[in-house]
C-alpha cells in the first residue's frame, strides 16, 4: 500500500523529529516479537504502517518462483499472450531483523528496496506455503529517502541481515504481474528465474500453465531458500 509524496513527506518529517529527540528505542531488553512489535507501534507507528494516513489495508500477496528460465523466450510467450511490458530496472534491497532474528523465526519480512527513483518499505507477515505457491499479507509505503529510512530502522534496533541486487523485467498479464529476475554480485551464480504474483492461487497457477509450466515447476521459496538450493548444487 503506497501513499502520495506529500503525505509521505509529512510523515517522514514526523519520524525524523522523533529520532532527533530519541536517537534509539531501547529494544535491547525485548526478548520476544510481541514486545518488539509493541515498542515499534508505540514509538513509530508509521514505520509499521499502523497510521490511518496509510489506509491500513493489508494486501494478500500470492506468488511463486520458476527456476532457470530463458528470459527472451518468456518475453516472447508473454507478448503472444497479450502481456504488457511494464519496464526493466535494477533493484537494490536490504532485509532487516531483530538481534534475536525474531522475524525469521516467525516468517516475517521487513525489506527496504529502491530502484534509484522510488524507495519502498515493505512488511510481510503470515507467510504460508502450499503446493509450490507462497502467500503473505503485505503492506508497503513509499519513503522519501532510502538512506534516512535505513538509519531510522537501524536506530530502532533492527539490523541488516541481507543485501541484494538484481535486474528485473516486469510484465502485466491480466490480473497477474510477471517478473523475470537475475541476481548480480555475489549471487550471480543463481540462474535467471521467473516470479508470478497475483491475488489468488488459481490465477498464479493459470498463468504458469499458459507459459508452459505445471504445478511441479512452482517453488514457494524466499531468496534465502533460493541461495541454499543453488549453493548446494555448486558443492
Amino acid at each position: 500500500m503506497r501513499v502520495d509524496g506529500r503525505g509521505d513527506l509529512i510523515l517522514a518529517k514526523q519520524v525524523e523529529a522523533l529520532f532527533a529527540k530519541r536517537t534509539s528505542v531501547p529494544f535491547h531488553h525485548c526478548k520476544s516479537l510481541p514486545l518488539y512489535q509493541a515498542e515499534l507501534w508505540a514509538h513509530c507507528p508509521t514505520v509499521l504502517f499502523k497510521k490511518k494516513d496509510f489506509l491500513n489495508i493489508p494486501m494478500l500477496e500470492v506468488e511463486c518462483k520458476i527456476l532457470n528460465v530463458k528470459g527472451a523466450e518468456i518475453e516472447r510467450k508473454l507478448r503472444k499472450l497479450g502481456g504488457k511490458r511494464i519496464g526493466a530496472k535494477t533493484l537494490r534491497a536490504m532485509h532487516f531483523d531483530t538481534p534475536g532474528r525474531d522475524f525469521k523465526k516467525n516468517k516475517w519480512l521487513l525489506r527496504l528496496r529502491t530502484d534509484g527513483k522510488e524507495h519502498i518499505l515493505t512488511m510481510k507477515t503470515g507467510m504460508k506455503c502450499a503446493s509450490g505457491i507462497k502467500s503473505a499479507e503485505e503492506k508497503e509505503i513509499t519513503v522519501a529517502n532510502y538512506a534516512n529510512a535505513k538509519k531510522i530502522l537501524m536506530n530502532m534496533g533492527f539490523g541488516v541481515v541481507g543485501e541484494f541486487v538484481k535486474k528485473r523485467i516486469s510484465y502485466r498479464l491480466g490480473k497477474a504481474k510477471i517478473e523475470i529476475d537475475r541476481y548480480g554480485g555475489e549471487l550471480s551464480f543463481i540462474p535467471t528465474f521467473l516470479e508470478i504474483e497475483a491475488t489468488s492461487r488459481s490465477i498464479v497457477l493459470n498463468i504458469a500453465r499458459k507459459l508452459g509450466y505445471t504445478a511441479k515447476d512452482l517453488k514457494p521459496w524466499t531468496v534465502y531458500e533460493l541461495i541454499g538450493y543453488y549453493k548446494g548444487r555448486k558443492l
